[in-house]
């Protein structure tokens, strides 16, 4: 009964130093507002995901994939995903992949770092982020990194609260993917930098854009890049606020896609390039009644 009352005696402390120990490290972790980790090393990356309050923060080498929202992979972070206001990508990140972002409804800013290597962001990597508003190139607003090159397919589809968006100076972007930017309804501009390597518009790219009133090439107004070669089918279709459209000087569009303006009902000025050989069917349905001017435009030195 003695020895069994010592062993009690023993044992209490122990307990005891094991609640404060464990005490500790959670008050720890609280004030370093660590919430949830994930490092992903398949397929030779080594991505590190650390959510702090509602950032996710994104280290490492290599590519964000969809693998942090994987709760047979990461049960705490994945629950959390829904609760992230804003991510940070750091330098040596190479690429966003599909989905990666994907229904992340919280979120509203993503910030690229100086010196970003990513090039590129895969399908659906941002579809469905609805409170989106603001991509950060280092501290400029509203502006892809110039090292992206293409933009997959429904990238950015439905994030309705997206009002601008930029591609940085000297940027290498050549592709923009069918329905990149489909119903992003608060989208009021687009902007092409100096030195535009944009060569296509998929399908659909901006169908259901109804804000969108400017598409600007450099400084000047309602102009597509002189690098545009094909505008896919319905590519501006849906955008009922975009007034004029014109091809920058030196144009070198070849094709222009079926309904790619269709219901573009405000719209009242085209211009399209004479190096244009091929307009498939209905590129001016349902805006004749608003339609006052159709020019072809020759470009001779």
């Amino acid at each position: 009964m003695k020895r069994n009352k010592m062993r009690f005696k023993f044992i209490i402390p122990i307990i005891l130093a094991v609640i404060v120990i464990a005490g500790i490290i959670s008050i720890g972790l609280k004030s370093s507002n660590i919430y949830a980790a994930y490092t992903d090393t398949s397929n030779g990356n080594n991505v590190t995901y650390t959510l702090s309050k509602t950032t996710l923060k994104i280290t490492g080498s290599g590519k964000v994939t969809d693998a942090w929202k994987n709760s047979s992979l990461n049960s705490e972070l994945s629950n959390l995903q829904t609760s992230i206001t804003a991510v940070s990508i750091a330098k040596t990140i190479t690429g966003i992949e599909a989905s990666a972002f994907e229904g992340c409804t919280a979120l509203t800013k993503v910030t690229f770092a100086s010196g970003a290597k990513c090039i590129s962001i895969g399908n659906k990597a941002f579809k469905g982020c609805t409170a989106l508003t603001n991509i950060v190139n280092v501290t400029t607003s509203n502006t892809l990194p110039k090292t992206i090159t293409t933009i997959g397919n429904e990238a950015f589809s439905g994030c309705v609260s997206l009002e601008k968006i930029a591609f940085a100076k000297y940027s290498t972007c050549t592709s923009i993917g069918n329905e990149a930017f489909s119903g992003c309804v608060s989208l009021e501009k687009i902007t092409f930098a100096k030195d535009s390597t944009c060569t296509s518009i998929g399908n659909k790219a901006f169908k259901g854009c109804t804000a969108l009133t400017n598409i600007v090439d450099v400084t000047t107004s309602n102009t597509l890049p002189k690098t545009i070669t094909t505008i896919g089918n319905e590519a501006f279709s849906g955008c009922v606020s975009l007034e004029k459209i014109a091809f920058a000087k030196d144009s070198t569009c070849t094709s222009i896609g079926n309904s790619a303006f269709d219901g573009c009902t405000s719209l009242t000025n085209v211009t399209i390039p004479d190096g244009v050989k091929k307009i498939d069917s209905a590129i001016f349905k349902d805006f004749a009644s608003s339609l006052t001017t159709v020019g072809i435009r020759y470009y001779h030195n």
